[in-house]
């Protein structure tokens, strides 16, 4: 059962031990930042790091955790994790005539603006309330088995091609399905609409996200190496792609039930409608969340059940008297209580947004401590899903405690946020991890190359590093 945690407790806060000379403790969370991040609550509930010229504090307790995350005028959506995430979600910024973004240039709207490449996970509390109201309509439950048809015919479309014994890259193939669901589910319309395919341009911005360091480089993102170049041409093609479908979408006005369609008809505070430029930068800051850490969690899923064979052979069971070989539908979903429970499990293990900041609003106190304006705080999922008084056994992947864990405490659980930053596309984002392992592990065994452990990459996003597997037909 979830510990419910109270008050009245006592919090502690202390400097975490090792820090170097001007370095602090950045070349450790650089070097083993899951191990690191992990081992923090052992010296305290509100830990002070420095991380070179930044001090930051890591809140390990689960209560602490709850406040900052419910008390966003306090402790602001903005910080280094924003830094990191911010700068491969959009292009060179889109200059737009035909649709101006309506501002007054004061204070006020200065203030009230959003960064245009902030995310859901990332951007400002006042912006994030306003895009969350947005998000909503898209992700509203009577959308769910739309969206979840659209995952099952990109789930035969991806396996069509496998055969026996074929040996493939999983992380590279799950990128590529949730990157082609993602872009189906913002434009439904775009290949009738004759523009180029959106799920190429996709796939490498959301893998370019993935693979940004916990800690970014100032400049590393204009380096003329390979990756840069594929990033830069896959934005130019996003933007081209968007910018056509948005002006398809106006001429037309025809509703597709899609994230444009939502984003076509949404209004600022003004009650105008957004600028084309409002509307690629909304749509572009939505792929990591939408492909990338679907795909990571999926990636790693393969690698739990392949390392536990026993809660495969369930899993089996269980979709073989649902299924029996046909594709997982939404209406399945009661019938798959084992495979649900996978994915929350899963998510518990590697949640795909590990790390995450915060920025205190004004001078205030957390736990007690004192927490001065301006101060970065810290917090990590992946460091509250271990902990082992609120999770026996932490390391262990064990989908059935979540047969009485089924409602965790506020706080102890958060693949995707808690209060008014929790994520609006969780119910579809589950959705369609399950129905993808449902469907592809009802007819095929993914077992990991042998010799090959498979690790966390140092990444923003909580993902396996490269891996290959044997795709055996049942």
């Amino acid at each position: 059962m979830p510990i419910h945690f109270f008050p009245t407790t006592r919090f502690t806060a202390a400097t975490a031990p090792g820090g170097l000379p001007l370095l602090g403790h950045a070349p450790a969370l650089l070097r083993r930042p899951f191990d690191f991040v992990a081992a923090l609550p052992a010296h305290g509930d509100l830990v002070r790091l420095r991380l070179g010229p930044l001090d930051a504090y890591v809140v390990c307790h689960p209560e602490l955790v709850r406040r900052l995350l419910t008390e966003d005028r306090t402790y602001d959506r903005r910080g280094p994790v924003h830094d990191t995430f911010g700068p491969v979600r959009t292009s060179h910024p889109v200059h737009d005539t035909s649709h101006p973004v309506h501002d007054t240039g004061g204070p006020a709207d200065e203030r009230n603006r959003e960064v245009p490449d902030a995310g859901p996970a990332t951007c400002p509390a006042a912006a994030h309330r306003r895009r969350h109201r947005v998000l909503q309509a898209a992700f509203h439950h009577d959308r769910l088995p739309g969206h979840a048809a659209v995952t099952a015919e990109e789930v035969a479309g991806t396996t069509a091609a496998w055969r026996d014994g074929q040996v493939v890259d999983v992380p590279a193939a799950m990128h590529r399905l949730t990157s082609a669901v993602t872009a189906r589910l913002l434009s439904a319309a775009h290949e009738r609409a004759g523009s180029p395919p959106l799920r190429e341009s996709t796939d490498v911005i959301a893998r370019a996200a993935g693979r940004r360091p916990v800690v970014p480089l100032p400049g590393a993102d204009r380096l003329p190496t390979p990756g840069n170049r594929r990033l830069r041409h896959a934005r130019q093609d996003f933007e081209t792609t968007t910018r056509q479908l948005i002006a398809h979408y106006r001429a037309t006005g025809t509703d597709h039930r899609d994230l444009l369609s939502v984003l076509l008809r949404t209004e600022d505070e003004h009650g105008r409608g957004l600028s084309d430029a409002g509307i690629h930068d909304r749509a572009a800051a939505l792929l990591p969340a939408g492909a990338g850490t679907t795909a990571a969690t999926l990636s790693w899923a393969w690698t739990l059940l392949a390392a536990n064979p026993a809660v495969r052979e369930r899993l089996h069971a269980e979709l073989d008297t649902v299924l029996d070989g046909r594709p997982a539908r939404h209406e399945d979903l009661p019938a798959l209580p084992l495979t649900a429970r996978i994915v929350s499990e899963t998510l518990r293990l590697y949640p795909p947004v590990w790390l995450l900041s915060r920025t205190a609003t004004a001078d205030t106190r957390l736990g007690g401590h004192r927490v001065p304006a301006g101060a970065t705080l810290l917090h990590s999922p992946y460091l509250l899903h271990r902990r082992a008084d609120v999770f026996p056994c932490p390391d262990r992947f064990d989908p059935d405690r979540w047969l009485t864990t089924a409602h965790p405490a506020a706080g102890t659980y958060t693949p995707f946020g808690l209060g008014a930053g929790h994520c609006v596309g969780d119910a579809f984002a589950t959705t369609e991890a399950v129905l993808a392992i449902a469907t592809i592990a009802a007819r095929w065994t993914i077992t990991p190359t042998p010799g090959r452990p498979v690790r966390p990459a140092r990444s923003a996003l909580l993902t396996p590093r490269p891996f290959t597997a044997t795709l055996s037909r049942r």
